[in-house]
């Protein structure tokens, strides 16, 4: 089973009260830090494009740092955003 956004790019993960979202870095984001990201969306990665959302502020807790200009996952919480993982 694989997961798959709405058309509004928006993910919902069953029962968890959290949404995953696709977006990208607009700046360099140091681990235990926040940066912000722009949301992209779409029905697959061929027809991802920039959404009219504002961008938002992501908590990095993962292991390392991301670049500006990087795909990331980011998943709402009911305490915020966070990145959940980085463009390799």
């Amino acid at each position: 089973m694989g997961i798959r956004p709405r058309a509004d790019g928006v993910t919902r993960l069953g029962r968890i009260p959290a949404e995953l979202r696709v977006g990208k870095t607009t700046e360099s984001i140091s681990q235990g830090e926040s940066g912000t990201v722009q949301f992209w969306g779409g029905t697959d990665p061929d027809t991802l494009s920039e959404t009219n959302e504002a961008e938002v502020t992501a908590y990095l807790r993962l292991y390392t740092s991301v670049d500006s200009d990087r795909w990331v996952y980011v998943m709402r919480f009911p305490w915020g955003y966070e990145i959940t993982d980085i463009e390799c």
